[in-house]
């Protein structure tokens, strides 16, 4: 596993795109506290939302989410990039809708939809972390082979299970060991969870960003293929859980991104249209195709790109989350 993505300076302008991604994997998450199904609403409580101060062509409105006030206030203004790095300086054409889309429609954006993993929290070293730390401890409390056969066959069970199920290490110890042993297990879990403690962390900027698009009077979503739970887990363990007004998971639609119905989802919960929604993710293929494909603008989030994204095919790419905030003046002033 790899991170790539780069981190310039925050305040750069996003460079629109216009071709297509490749590469697939399905980095969710792992196992957590709790086995229970629980029914929670799809939806995060949305308090009242008072006028504010008109920023540009179009009103605002400042917002308060889960009991937390947020001021009105200008938002930033992106610079530019150099000129000199002509492969990364941003054109003022917009591309060519992909065929068989919607093509947006010109309306004021009034809501960001997020992905979770890789574009909030940095999952991909997280994952890695958390069960590098969960095969020593079972190795040390009796398990006999090495880190790299125990990674290897934890990662098998993850390809045929799924990156969120829940008894990988106890599968493991079914497949290595012919039953499970509860004292490796439990060493295991436990310095699995340590670990994510520690790394369970949001990408630099996440929580200034979603202050900063708050106060633009814009709602705030989460659209991710990781369980109910566990999406919740980590919204709340990143201390953000507050600022969205929606969050759309599995278990709400049955169906994972780019199916249209997670996106159809967190926009009815909105209360929007496609075209008054930008969508932000790291996985081209998932993310952004779907998006697109329902006339929703489309954000690249380079920056927790795990797979080497050529083209995502995204109307902007950003390789910092800041970089969003300029996005959604341009489109409010176009």
């Amino acid at each position: 596993m790899h991170h790539s993505g780069t981190w310039p300076d925050s305040t750069g302008s996003p460079r629109p795109k216009n071709a297509t991604s490749s590469g697939s994997c399905d980095w969710q998450s792992p196992r957590c506290a709790g086995h229970s199904n629980p029914t929670a609403s799809t939806s995060a409580p949305t308090s009242a939302r008072s006028p504010a101060p008109a920023w540009s062509a179009t009103s605002t409105c400042t917002s308060s989410r889960a009991g937390r006030a947020i001021p009105t206030s200008s938002p930033c203004s992106a610079k530019p990039k150099s000129s000199a790095n002509t492969s990364k300086a941003p054109t003022t054409a917009s591309p060519p809708p992909s065929a068989g889309r919607t093509a947006p429609c010109a309306a004021v954006v009034k809501a960001v939809v997020f992905d979770l993993d890789n574009t909030l929290v940095n999952f991909t070293k997280f994952k890695s972390v958390s069960v590098e730390a969960a095969i020593q401890a079972m190795i040390d409390a009796g398990l006999d082979m090495t880190p790299e056969q125990a990674r290897q066959r934890i990662f098998q069970i993850y390809d045929t299970r799924g990156i969120e199920y829940q008894e990988v290490f106890d599968d493991f110890l079914r497949d290595v060991l012919g039953y499970v042993d509860y004292r490796i297990l439990a060493n295991g879990i436990i310095a699995y969870r340590r670990a994510r403690e520690g790394v369970l962390v949001s990408y630099p900027h996440v929580n200034m960003a979603l202050l900063k698009l708050a106060r633009m009077g814009l709602r705030l979503a989460v659209v991710s293929d990781a369980p109910r739970l566990q999406a919740w887990m980590r919204l709340v363990q990143l201390g953000v859980d507050g600022f969205f007004d929606a969050v759309v998971t599995f278990d709400d639609t049955g169906r994972r991104k780019p199916a249209p119905e997670p996106f159809q989802k967190a926009l009815e919960l909105l209360g929007i249209t496609a075209a008054e929604c930008v969508m932000v993710g790291d996985w081209a293929e998932r993310d952004i195709v779907g998006a697109r494909e329902i006339g929703m603008h489309t954000v690249f989030a380079r920056y927790g790109d795990a797979f080497g994204t050529k083209h995502s095919g995204a109307d902007f790419e950003i390789d910092d989350v800041l970089e969003l905030i300029p996005v959604i003046e341009r489109l409010n002033r176009a």
